[in-house]
């Protein structure tokens, strides 16, 4: 007698939150309708009161308004050209970056990453400010070189390459360096291979053992 209480219980739970759910289900799904109904609809018939889900006399000419009067094909032009530039530079100078901290010879390394951790502590709200000032006082206002510039570096992306540096191992550059190669070219090289083929350290430390021809081998 208990265990039938019980299943009676639990199934009006499940329709009770069946019903609810559907009732938010609705309460989402027809604002969304009504709004395309009305996006494809003459300007008469969007401008009644009531609501409808199927556009009335379809028409596409509140696209064409706005695409035409208002220009909104320029702002798209503008993400795509400050997303394709921004990104191109941002990972070319953030890589340049992250392999110079890969170098042994480097002095004040460990001073120059410390400075890069501290700035990732500013937040964005402190240097809103300076940098409107900046970009006033150079005459970028208004431009897209301001939002390009706004992201052109970060300590994040510069730590993030400069780990991924160090997880290739060092014996492949330097076997390219020993077969007169020019720096930044066998470095990028060695680095597409090592991580093309997912070499691990302990693999790529066995290569030394093999010796320089085998190494030359594998780079050409």
């Amino acid at each position: 007698m208990q265990t039938d209480r019980s299943s009676f219980a639990s199934r009006v739970f499940d329709t009770v939150n069946i019903v609810f759910l559907l009732l938010l289900i609705l309460t989402m799904i027809v604002p969304l309708l009504n709004t395309f109904a009305l996006a494809f609809s003459t300007g008469l018939a969007s401008m009644q009161p009531d609501i409808i889900l199927w556009p009335k006399q379809f028409s596409t000419e509140g696209f064409s308004i706005v695409w035409t009067r208002l220009q909104l094909w320029q702002p798209f032009l503008n993400n795509v050209i400050v997303t394709l530039a921004g990104t191109f530079a941002h990972v070319l100078l953030t890589a340049m970056a992250g392999y110079v901290l890969v170098q042994q010879g480097l002095p004040g390394k460990k001073l120059l990453v410390s400075f890069i951790l501290l700035t990732m502590t500013v937040p964005n709200e402190a240097i809103m400010v300076p940098l409107y000032i900046v970009n006033k006082d150079l005459g970028l206002l208004n431009t897209l070189y301001s939002l390009i510039n706004y992201s052109l570096v970060s300590g994040f992306s510069i730590l993030l390459m400069r780990n991924f540096f160090l997880s290739v191992p060092s014996e492949m550059a330097e076997s390219a360096r020993m077969d007169a190669r020019a720096i930044c070219a066998s470095s990028s090289r060695c680095t597409c291979l090592c991580r093309a083929r997912e070499l691990r350290p302990s693999r790529c430390s066995s290569s030394s053992a093999v010796g320089t021809a085998s190494l030359r081998r594998s780079i050409i």
